[in-house]
């Protein structure tokens, strides 16, 4: 191999490292929201948690109350994000 097909194979590879990174750090930062939203929301029901587990509820059916709420945005999400996503693929990924 000669030197300028090792250099435009160095070019090359290292374009398909900084997609891989980037979506990385864009998974962190939804997770970092999602936590902060978590917190946000655990903070806001602090009453109503208390008042619940006063009146006997368990940690499994507080969890599950605030749980619930995150689990139907991640599906809605998903359910708008997955079509799409495929329908990109398929429109800009060569076969």
């Amino acid at each position: 191999m000669t030197t300028s097909g090792s250099s435009s194979f160095l070019e090359t590879s290292s374009a398909f490292v900084d997609p891989d990174f980037f979506s990385i750090v864009a998974i962190i930062i939804s997770c970092l929201g999602l936590f902060g939203l978590a917190t946000y929301s655990a903070q806001i029901r602090t009453k109503e948690i208390g008042i619940r587990r006063v009146l006997g509820a368990t940690v499994i059916q507080v969890t599950s109350l605030l749980a619930r709420d995150f689990i139907t945005l991640i599906a809605f999400s998903f359910f708008i994000a997955a079509p799409v996503a495929g329908w990109l693929m398929s429109a800009f990924a060569p076969r």
